[in-house]
């Protein structure tokens, strides 16, 4: 079982001082090792949610190697302590704006849920009444109708993926979908002479 870093920081100190610090070199090739480990274990989320942050990780992670080649381990061992201190600290911004992420993300799509539908129900009920009128009104043109028609066709299949990608849990994917659906029913929209509001 791997030691936890405060662990495993102890058990460097108490090294350092039953060898009188004159050898730092074992375990500042340990204390790197492990710190190692720990810049991994946050990568994914640091790298996505704070990569700036996780850029000054991985460049205090290069210059305490750095210091390592250059022989100079108590050095090393400094600077894995602060890496440590920092790593922690970045870990935690990162849950944060990855949380903060996923709650915008959940309203949006509660949103889309209750606002997309409508708005293609509305279209389609559009569609098909100017398919019914043996003339189209002025402000919708034979081309902005088939247009509009394949646009609706489009728009239903988007709907259908998104909706899908919420059930299966990959709320930012059904988000983005669902962003899709909602620029191109604006566009289809005033294609077909529709109010802002016939989706209301």
């Amino acid at each position: 079982m791997r030691m936890t870093m405060r662990s495993f920081s102890l058990w460097v100190l108490a090294a350092l001082v039953a060898g009188g610090c004159a050898n730092y070199k074992e375990p500042a090739r340990l204390a790197l090792q492990e710190v190692q480990y720990s810049l991994q274990a946050v990568a994914g989320d640091a790298k996505k949610y704070v990569p700036e942050q996780y850029v000054q990780l991985e460049q205090q992670y290069e210059a305490a190697k750095s210091s390592y080649a250059s022989g100079d381990y108590k050095s090393t061992v400094r600077q894995v302590r602060e890496l440590r201190d920092h790593i922690s600290t970045v870990s935690a911004a990162a849950t944060t704006a990855r949380d903060e992420k996923t709650a915008n993300l959940n309203q949006q799509w509660r949103s889309m849920s209750t606002d997309l539908p409508k708005m293609v129900d509305a279209i389609g009920k559009r569609l098909d009444t100017l398919s019914k009128t043996k003339k189209l009104p002025k402000n919708v043109s034979q081309s902005n109708f088939d247009a509009a028609k394949a646009a609706y066709e489009e728009m239903k299949q988007a709907w259908t993926e998104a909706s899908a990608e919420s059930d299966s849990g990959n709320i930012e994917a059904a988000v983005t979908k669902g962003t899709t659906v909602q620029t191109k029913g604006q566009e289809v929209m005033t294609m077909l002479g529709m109010p802002s509001t016939a989706t209301a």
